[in-house]
C-alpha cells in the first residue's frame, strides 16, 4: 500500500520565512537547542529536517518535538508536528454531545442493547437503574478488550457509549444519576488512557480534565483519586517529573478514606514520579507501601484492576523506576522475573516491558542481549501500533547510540527504523 506522504508547509514556513535559514542552519541551531537541554544522545542534520518537511515521517518524535517548540517558541500546533490522530469530543460542560450526533449505524455496531430499554415511564423521564449495571459490565470489557486490541479499535467504541451516558444524564434523577455520573467518569478515565497509549497527549488531557469534573460532580472520593492518578500518568508521559509526584500526593491526600486499590494507584504513580526526580529512596519507599496493600484491594469498581489482574504488578513498576533511574543491573533481574511469568495475551505490554529490559541490558552494555529485547519489542509495536511502546523502543534504541556502528547493533537498526524515521536521527 502506498504511503501517503503530506509536506509539513508550517515548519518550512518557519524555517524559511522567520529563521530565513537554510536547512543546515536550521539543524546546527536545533542540534545545539538539544545540547542546551541535556539531550546530548540527538542527532540533527538537514537529511532530518527534509524529512519531517517532505512529509518522509509522519512527524517528529516527541523528544524532537519539545526541543522544536523550545527552539521555536511555537506550539505543536503553530508548528504543524502534532498528532495526527482523530481527535475527541471538544472539551466542555456537560452534556458533551447528544446521542444524536452519532450515526446511528455506528451506534448499534458497538451495543446491542435495545434502545428502549434505557428509559421507563411514561414521562420517558427515567432511566432504569439496571443500565447502570450494563455500563459498568461494558467498562470492564474494554479493559480487558485494551491489552489484546490496543487503543485505536477501542476509541470510537468508547466514546460512543460515553456519548449515550451523557444523553441518560438528562432523564435521569437521583441515585441513578449520580450513578450515571460515576460511570460517565469511569469511561472518560478509559478514555483517557487509551489517547495517552496512541501518543496523544493533548487529548489525554482532555479528557483527564473531563473525568476529574465528573468525579467531583458525583461526589465520589474515590473516583476523584483515580482522577488526579490519570492527570499524573499524563504528566509522567509529558516528562514532568514535578507535576506527576504532586497530583499523586493529591490523589492520596485523603488516604484514610481511600480503598487500598485507589491507594496502590497513586502509590505507585508517585514512585514514578520520584524515580524521575532521581529519588530511589521515595520511590522504593511508595512501591513497599503498594506492594501490602495489594492483598487487601477487593472493590467492585470496573476501572484500575491492573493491579488485581496482572502478576508482580509492584515490581514491573520498580523495575520501570530503576530503569529511570540508570539502575540496569537491578532492573534486569526484574525485567527477567517480569517476563517469565507474563501471559501470552498480554502482547503490548510484554512489548513495553522488553523495550525497557533492552535499555537496561544497554546500560550495562550487553549488547547481543539488548539488542535481542529491542527486536522482540519492535515486533510487538509493528502488531498493536502503540505509541507508549514505540517511544519505549525509542529510549531503547538511543541508550544504544554509543554502540549503533558495532555490527551487532546494527542488525536491529531497520528495523527500528522500519517503525518510522531513521533510528539513529529519530
Amino acid at each position: 500500500m502506498a504511503i501517503n506522504r503530506s509536506p509539513n508547509v508550517c515548519l518550512r514556513a518557519v524555517r524559511e520565512d522567520q529563521w530565513k535559514q537554510s536547512r543546515a542552519e536550521f539543524a546546527r541551531e536545533l542540534q545545539a537547542k538539544a545540547d542546551e537541554m541535556g539531550e546530548r544522545q540527538l542527532s540533527v542534520d538537514a537529511r532530518l529536517i527534509a524529512r519531517w518537511e517532505d512529509g518522509d515521517t509522519t512527524r517528529p518524535r516527541p523528544i524532537y518535538r519539545r526541543v522544536l517548540v523550545a527552539l521555536t517558541g511555537l506550539t505543536e500546533a503553530e508548528l504543524g508536528i502534532g498528532p495526527k490522530l482523530p481527535k475527541a469530543p471538544p472539551q466542555c460542560p456537560l452534556p458533551l454531545l447528544s446521542v444524536e450526533a452519532v450515526d446511528r449505524r455506528q451506534f448499534l455496531a458497538v451495543t446491542t442493547l435495545p434502545l428502549a430499554t434505557f428509559g421507563a415511564g411514561p414521562s420517558g423521564r427515567c432511566v432504569d437503574p439496571a443500565i447502570v449495571d450494563y455500563f459498568h459490565e461494558q467498562l470492564d470489557g474494554h479493559y480487558r478488550a485494551d491489552v489484546m486490541l490496543g487503543p485505536h479499535h477501542l476509541v470510537p467504541t468508547v466514546i460512543v457509549q460515553y456519548q449515550l451516558i451523557v444523553k441518560l444524564l438528562d432523564q435521569a434523577s437521583g441515585d441513578v444519576r449520580r450513578r450515571l455520573l460515576q460511570v460517565a467518569a469511569a469511561y472518560c478515565g478509559l478514555v483517557t488512557w487509551l489517547y495517552q497509549d496512541t501518543g496523544d497527549l493533548g487529548q489525554a488531557t482532555v479528557w483527564a480534565n473531563q473525568t476529574l469534573e465528573l468525579a467531583h460532580r458525583a461526589g465520589d472520593t474515590q473516583l476523584v483519586s483515580h482522577a488526579l492518578t490519570n492527570k499524573a500518568m499524563v504528566a509522567m508521559d509529558a516528562g514532568d517529573g514535578r507535576a506527576t509526584v504532586e497530583l499523586s500526593s493529591s490523589a492520596l491526600r485523603d488516604g484514610r478514606l481511600l480503598c487500598p486499590k485507589v491507594r496502590v494507584q497513586a502509590m505507585q504513580q508517585a514512585a514514578h514520579g520520584h524515580a524521575m526526580l532521581g529519588d530511589r529512596a521515595e520511590a522504593d519507599a511508595f512501591l513497599d507501601g503498594a506492594a501490602k496493600l495489594l492483598g487487601r484491594v477487593d472493590d467492585d469498581y470496573p476501572w484500575g484492576n491492573a493491579c488485581r489482574r496482572t502478576e508482580d504488578y509492584v515490581e514491573i513498576q520498580r523495575a520501570t523506576c530503576y530503569s529511570r533511574l540508570h539502575m540496569g543491573a537491578e532492573a534486569t533481574v526484574l525485567w527477567e522475573q517480569v517476563l517469565r511469568v507474563l501471559p501470552p495475551t498480554s502482547r503490548r505490554d510484554g512489548g513495553v516491558f522488553l523495550a525497557r529490559q533492552a535499555t537496561a541490558l544497554a546500560d550495562q552494555q550487553r549488547l547481543p542481549e539488548s539488542v535481542d529485547a529491542l527486536v522482540g519489542a519492535v515486533r510487538v509495536a509493528h502488531e498493536t501500533g502503540s505509541a507508549r511502546l514505540h517511544g519505549e523502543v525509542e529510549a531503547a534504541w538511543r541508550q544504544l547510540a554509543p554502540w549503533h556502528h558495532e555490527p551487532e547493533v546494527r542488525q536491529a537498526e531497520q528495523l527500528v527504523a522500519d517503525l518510522g524515521g531513521r533510528p539513529a536521527n529519530g
